[in-house]
């Protein structure tokens, strides 16, 4: 049941149970558009088949100059995965801690929890493998 039925039951959405309802959407837009860009990705979806996948996949002897090519030339796809991770990322934060009461349920909470966890990994595995952070 989602926010918006709940408060309905009562007849009267009240300002907080409407901004429920809109970080809820928001969340499943965001989330519905991240899954859209990591959609090409290899299975079984890895941390390391986002890498290949946003940065390159190249042997481990290959030069430094075809590895910097690769990952330049990946550039807009991984972009694109930045940009979508970070907005998913900001909706999940707006609603983090009212998850349930936006309606999903302890099982929908647990799978998005881990999910948002997975994913901040990847992002960082990512910018790791393209040389976009230090560490």
């Amino acid at each position: 049941m989602s926010a918006e039925e709940v408060a309905k039951t009562d007849g009267v959405m009240t300002p907080a149970d409407q901004k429920l309802a809109a970080d809820r959407e928001a969340l499943e837009f965001t989330r519905e558009a991240f899954w859209a860009v990591c959609g090409p990705v290899n299975p079984p979806k890895l941390a390391r088949d986002y890498v290949d996948y946003f940065c390159a996949r190249l042997p481990a002897n290959v030069d430094e100059a075809k590895k910097i090519e690769a990952i330049q030339k990946n550039e807009p796809r991984r972009r694109s995965f930045y940009n979508a991770g970070a907005t998913y990322l900001q909706a999940y934060s707006a609603l983090e801690r009212e998850l349930a009461q936006a309606g999903y349920s302890p099982r929908e909470v647990t799978s998005i929890e881990k999910e948002v966890e997975f994913f901040e990994g990847v992002l960082h595995e990512v910018r790791l493998a393209a040389g976009e952070t230090t560490e």
